[in-house]
């Protein structure tokens, strides 16, 4: 019997992954998508909308309505192995000196809604303060894109529960605007 030895080189595939900039976005802002995946060829976005889809690397895409959108990027390489990742764009409702303020948020490693910031276009003179229930202050920006993390100022993590936020800024037809209100930090 003849015998022959075969070299058999077996490919680990492709690792699709990728992030959105910014997330959340606005109404009407253009969402970037970045490309991490590992020995990615070719590439296929679906943006959770129907029949929004591009083969490039990194695409744009501008999202006209609020909603969550479950955006999936199949990724294949050179040798047609396929992998497959989906993350969550959130889109909210945007308009000239536009504000957001989200009442919830969880610091807690799934990457959704990991951080709590006041979403603010065409505004002034901002500043957020934010108090735990006993009046301590636990995080202060006078930036509208800072993110809290849901960390004390010494880095200690804050317990899942309701905090109070005061917020001033000056709008686009120079008023002085105060806002009090809660939100709730789940782990």
């Amino acid at each position: 019997t003849d015998t022959a030895n075969i070299t058999v080189n077996v490919s680990p595939g492709p690792q699709a992954d990728f992030f959105a900039t910014p997330n959340p976005a606005f109404t009407g802002e253009t969402t970037v998508f970045t490309d991490q995946s590992i020995s990615g060829a070719l590439w296929t976005w679906d943006f959770g909308v129907n029949g929004a889809f591009s083969i490039l690397q990194n695409p744009t895409y501008t999202y006209t309505e609020t909603g969550d959108y479950n955006v999936s990027m199949y990724v294949e390489d050179i040798f047609g192995c396929k992998d497959t990742v989906s993350h969550i764009v959130n889109v909210i409702f945007t308009n000239p000196d536009s504000l957001f303020i989200p009442d919830v948020f969880s610091p807690n490693g799934d990457e959704i809604y990991e951080f709590w910031n006041i979403y603010a276009i065409g505004l002034t003179d901002f500043k957020v303060s934010v108090y735990d229930r006993w009046g301590v202050k636990v995080f202060e920006t006078i930036s509208p894109t800072e993110k809290w993390n849901g960390t004390r100022p010494n880095g200690a993590e804050c317990e899942a529960g309701v905090y109070y936020y005061a917020l001033t800024f000056t709008d686009n037809k120079n008023n002085k605007v105060v806002k009090k209100g809660s939100l709730t930090l789940l782990r």
